[in-house]
């Protein structure tokens, strides 16, 4: 697999087979993925993988704290999104809908599948990534770039990923259930596991802006 096939080919997965990833292969994407390149070679990245009870008990927990408090108090900011990208995000969603057959007005499906986003999609596996607290957005940035190497690395062996930020919402569970430590930022979920590729969730064509809205040449175009 070539990069640019890889790049057109990966897709956020959200459904999962049951099946567990040999810890070999988690372990042998995290070892290539830690060779992206981060802001003076600072690395701030951490990761940690969670599979079995220890993974049951943080979708539980995140569950229960998502039907209760549904904004949480995430360490990153949460975005206000203004045009054009609220409807960007919400293109995606009516897809995402559509694709499951989802009606607007069936609340009681739409919140099941918003908790079920909250638990990973059930994969088998979720790496979170986190850094410490004495980072600033560069740190952020370099996060994005370590868990796309990790998305790449994953689409290369017929696995699955979907980055999340939903669940990082609630902090306090990530570091309570994994122990993580209180002077780490919790940054990004990203579930991993093998694709269900007969779910329509999976396979629902994907919107992308058009290259033109989102280049501006200076000095001519090519």
């Amino acid at each position: 697999m070539d990069l640019e096939q890889a790049l057109l080919g990966r897709r956020s997965i959200r459904s999962f087979k049951p099946d567990p990833v040999p810890a070999a292969t988690l372990t042998h994407i995290l070892d290539r993925a830690r060779w992206t390149p981060s802001f003076a070679n600072t690395q701030p990245w951490e990761f940690t993988v969670a599979s079995g009870k220890p993974l049951e008990e943080l979708r539980r927990q995140l569950r229960k704290a998502a039907t209760t408090d549904p904004d949480g108090k995430p360490d990153i900011p949460w975005p206000d999104f203004p045009e054009p990208f609220r409807s960007r995000r919400r293109e995606v969603g009516l897809a995402i809908n559509a694709a499951l057959g989802i009606q607007a007005e069936d609340k009681e499906r739409r919140e099941a599948w918003r908790l079920l986003g909250m638990a990973f999609f059930n994969a088998p596996h979720v790496i979170v990534i986190s850094m410490d607290r004495c980072f600033t957005a560069w740190g952020i940035l370099d996060v994005g770039a370590v868990s796309q190497s990790i998305m790449l690395l994953a689409h290369a062996q017929s696995l699955g990923t979907c980055p999340q930020a939903a669940p990082t919402r609630y902090p306090g569970l990530f570091r309570s259930v994994l122990g993580i430590p209180e002077s780490k930022l919790i940054v990004l979920a990203v579930p991993i596991g093998y694709p269900d590729l007969a779910s329509p969730v999976n396979t629902f064509q994907r919107p992308r802006a058009p290259l033109a809205e989102l280049v501006t040449w200076r000095g001519g175009a090519p």
